[in-house]
């Protein structure tokens, strides 16, 4: 499926998973909708945008991403401890993996340095104090980079930095 044409896939529970056409521009992505779907109830609801961000960051930092949280129906978010209107909840955003062999930092550092060539512009990085895993939240919608972020703490809010700089 291209999904290219719709800007916004949305599946029910019972839909078959399949490997993301991102164009005949772009080739098949290294993502499956599987990755994708909400925990709790299956479903699933993704911007095409997400997926091309996170396929060019894999090709800017060369290593393959784990989604741990895609998709997250309103229920699950809330049960999870997530904001109100997550960007998780209107396929806008994405929990990413930081790849074994790469210090957070540097992880880090990718995704803010790569911001202009994949359209990510939200990022906060969480290495392990706050939760058992080491990830990355990385949204497509202009919002703000989260407070308690590793990208706010060194660079600020990243709207004010852009208009500023």
């Amino acid at each position: 499926m291209n999904v290219r044409g719709t800007r916004l896939l949305k599946l029910n529970k019972d839909d078959s998973d399949f490997q993301i056409q991102l164009s005949r521009w772009d080739g098949q992505s290294h993502f499956n909708t599987s990755e994708f779907r909400c925990r709790c109830c299956n479903t699933l609801i993704l911007h095409y945008d997400l997926v091309l961000a996170l396929e060019k960051l894999r090709q800017y930092i060369q290593k393959p991403i784990v989604i741990s949280s895609g998709y997250r129906c309103v229920k699950h978010n809330l049960a999870i401890g997530g904001v109100k209107n997550s960007g998780h909840t209107k396929g806008y955003a994405a929990d990413i993996v930081k790849p074994l062999d790469l210090e957070m930092e540097l992880f880090r550092d990718a995704i803010w340095d790569s911001r202009k060539e994949t359209g990510i512009v939200r990022v906060g990085c969480y290495n392990g104090y706050q939760s058992k895993h080491n990830f990355c939240h990385v949204g497509i919608r202009r919002k703000w980079v989260g407070r308690n972020s590793l990208l706010s703490q060194r660079w600020g809010n990243w709207e004010n930095k852009e208009e500023n700089g």
